[in-house]
């Protein structure tokens, strides 16, 4: 089981242990374009890690995005990028030579739920060379494509609920970040969920890793990585 740890691009360095465990560091962010790492902070990072397997972590983009997560991945420092954006996925896919892989993230994977097993995605997902995905929970590998062949990566110890481009810290549609969610989520008061978090622009709630892991054990074997998003 491989474990690999989100580094908050704006946060705080995560603690000595659980760097010292990861296999993966996962640089970037699922939500927010303004938190997709350049090419000089990958590099940063992998000076900064030594030795670390690096990810490109990318949200859903506009088309600058488009160009900025291209642009990251351009010095060929991250071995696999995890996918929120069709587009992007199409662009990547049609690179030729030697490129990272490619997981569906699970923004995508929650957009698209059982679409993921119809005829049309099922002959994209060959085409694209998908062959793992990431998911909030056990069950939510159930949206996955039968076979052997398709991987999922299960997060902790926060599980996706919404996100949007509007920033609830920043107080509105920022065309520049200020940073306003950098460090740890913040609790938010919420008469539906228990224990819901805010970060930015997105919208969590918990699932603690031993929870996780748990399920893991009660889940099906294709279950191959842990990704802590703290």
């Amino acid at each position: 089981m491989e474990f690999a740890l989100v580094l908050n691009p704006a946060g705080p360095e995560p603690e000595k242990a659980a760097l010292a465990k990861a296999d993966l560091l996962y640089i970037g962010d699922e939500f927010c374009e303004a938190r997709l790492p350049t090419a000089a902070r990958l590099r940063q990072a992998a000076r900064r890690h030594p030795g670390k397997r690096l990810a490109l972590l990318t949200p859903l983009l506009t088309q600058a995005g488009l160009g900025a997560a291209e642009a990251a991945l351009s010095e060929r420092l991250c071995e696999e990028v995890i996918v929120n954006d069709i587009g992007l996925l199409r662009r990547l896919a049609a690179v030729s030579g030697r490129r990272p892989r490619l997981t569906l993230g699970r923004v995508l994977v929650q957009s698209l739920q059982h679409s993921l097993r119809s005829p049309f995605f099922l002959a994209f997902l060959k085409r694209t060379a998908v062959n793992a995905f990431e998911a909030d929970s056990a069950e939510s590998c159930g949206y996955l494509p039968p076979g052997p062949d398709y991987r999922c990566h299960l997060y902790a110890p926060y599980i996706y609920l919404a996100h949007s481009r509007y920033c609830r810290l920043a107080g509105g549609f920022c065309s520049e970040c200020r940073a306003a969610c950098a460090g740890r989520a913040q609790p938010l008061e919420s008469a539906v969920v228990k224990r819901m978090f805010v970060r930015g622009n997105s919208y969590l709630r918990v699932c603690p890793e031993e929870t996780a892991r748990a399920s893991l054990a009660a889940g099906p074997r294709r279950v191959t990585r842990l990704v802590v998003n703290a």
